[in-house]
């Protein structure tokens, strides 16, 4: 039995009292992260190098998922980006225009079979596992397996890039 604390990350309302909550429009990432700006465009840069390194980003097709606010999306040329915060997804439209969001949970996707060339998903397996438990987390992997060739897990680690890094199951 695995303890975790459910802090209602799975329900629409906690991603938006997570927006209402940032002081500043400069510090949308607080929505995803509460880190020092500093720390933040770190790990952003740690994560599109990552990306860069793994993915063809002209050619192939991309699922974001738990997309937030969008971040990623302009590093791609096929992109979709599914997020279960209608309110992330408005901010990600309004970024990344010609880009397409879909709101969605990741434990039942809306696409065919290996559509994807990959999924990348931040943060969301450490989030999920600590917030709603492995088995939230399992219906997911599968959920990602079924519809992604390759998927590349960039998680947070603790604030520090180095400590961060590609998470690979033994499934991808």
């Amino acid at each position: 039995n695995q303890y975790y604390m459910d802090k209602g990350v799975l329900k629409k309302q906690f991603w938006k009292d997570r927006l209402n909550d940032i002081p500043d429009p400069e510090y949308i990432h607080h929505s995803v992260l509460a880190c020092s700006k500093d720390v933040w465009e770190k790990l952003h840069l740690m994560h599109v190098t990552l990306i860069h390194k793994h993915v063809n980003v002209e050619r192939d097709n991309v699922l974001d998922l738990a997309c937030g606010y969008g971040r990623l999306a302009k590093y791609f040329n096929n992109y979709i980006g599914v997020d279960l915060s209608p309110d992330l997804l408005a901010i990600a439209k309004q970024n990344n225009s010609t880009k397409i969001f879909l709101e969605g949970d990741g434990r039942s996707l809306p696409f065919k079979n290996k559509e994807f060339d990959w999924t990348i998903i931040v943060s969301l397996k450490v989030m999920i596992v600590n917030n709603c438990g492995d088995k939230v987390w399992s219906e997911i992997e599968k959920e990602i397996l079924r519809v992604s060739n390759k998927c590349l897990v960039l998680e947070y680690g603790h604030l520090l890039p180095e400590s961060s890094g590609v998470y690979r199951s033994p499934n991808f």
